[in-house]
């Protein structure tokens, strides 16, 4: 089986602006964009260790599509086998990035590389900012699919693995292949894990299929934590500390004296955040 990840990604100094919406003006901007740059080459990294290990007779490989150039040419150091798309080719508007409504295209625009390009057999949409994920958890959802497939339609490996955020986002979307469901992540009224589940209901139904020999709801904490606000690194961190000592994540946090705090004798955490 040959299967290609895509991972967009946002410019290192755009977006998380939830993540330092209460820090002081002269600090946010730079906390912003070394969290940014963390989570980005931490994903990277996992995805590069993971690609150099043959898994099988399964190949693998990665499709980043980002406006940056400087994830492209991080990407050239790198052993695994990347693919990096500029996302300026989606737009007339060369200083505009991905808006929510626009993020189909992206996703689109990937899996339509690792299919007339690539020729796989499944894609995984992968977000780029869990901070928790290690390559160990790939190859669990990798061989969770294959199993999931087997079992359920031997006669048609067809699968729509989908993992959701703690918002009922949607933070992975494994289609086997690629193209058995389009994406929905411009709902206007469902958060998009539970409108990329409806869109699949109704296209295996249409088929006179039943969903749940198709659909596999993947619940796991890696692929679930992200990090978009404070209190998502207040969760985050303690087992950060434990599962990916070596992050360039944790490593960032640190030289910023981020540290968790109780308030008063509850279980709220706060975060103490100290600027050198």
């Amino acid at each position: 089986m040959k299967v290609s990840f895509l991972v967009p990604f946002k410019p290192l100094n755009a977006g998380k602006s939830r993540l330092v919406a209460d820090l002081p003006r002269e600090s946010a901007r730079e906390f912003r964009d070394q969290i940014t740059r963390a989570l980005m080459e931490d994903t990277v990294s996992v995805l590069d260790a993971f690609l150099e290990v043959k898994v099988n007779s399964n190949e693998f490989s990665c499709i980043v599509c980002s406006k940056d150039r400087i994830i492209g040419e991080l990407l050239k150091e790198k052993s695994g086998t990347f693919h990096f798309l500029e996302e300026q080719l989606l737009y007339r508007n060369e200083e505009e990035g991905y808006k929510d409504h626009d993020f189909n295209h992206v996703i689109s625009f990937m899996n339509d590389h690792a299919m007339e390009e690539l020729d796989v057999d499944g894609t995984i949409l992968l977000m780029g900012d869990l901070p928790l994920l290690i390559k160990e958890d790939l190859h669990e959802l990798i061989n969770s699919s294959i199993d999931f497939m087997r079992r359920q339609s031997p006669h048609s490996p067809r699968a729509v693995v989908i993992s959701p955020s703690p918002g009922n986002g949607c933070n992975m979307l494994a289609r086997f292949p690629p193209d058995f469901i389009p994406t929905n992540f411009s709902d206007t009224i469902l958060p998009s894990y539970l409108a990329n589940i409806t869109i699949a209901k109704e296209r295996l139904m249409q088929e006179g299929l039943e969903p749940n020999n198709f659909i596999l709801p993947y619940i796991s904490l890696p692929f679930y934590l992200d990090c978009d606000t404070m209190d998502d690194i207040a969760n985050i961190l303690p087992i950060l500390k434990n599962r990916r000592p070596q992050s360039r994540l944790l490593a960032t946090l640190k030289k910023w004296g981020v540290s968790i705090r109780k308030s008063g004798s509850g279980d709220n955490r706060k975060l103490r955040l100290a600027f050198s």
